[in-house]
């Protein structure tokens, strides 16, 4: 359970910092 909870909260975390990510070049443009 453990295990997956930090593979859960690694993708919540990469997704989100996608979507940072993707917003910050929006915003740079």
């Amino acid at each position: 359970i453990r295990i997956n909870g930090t593979r859960l909260k690694g993708r919540y975390c990469l997704i989100k910092f996608k979507k940072q990510k993707n917003s910050w070049l929006f915003f740079k443009l």
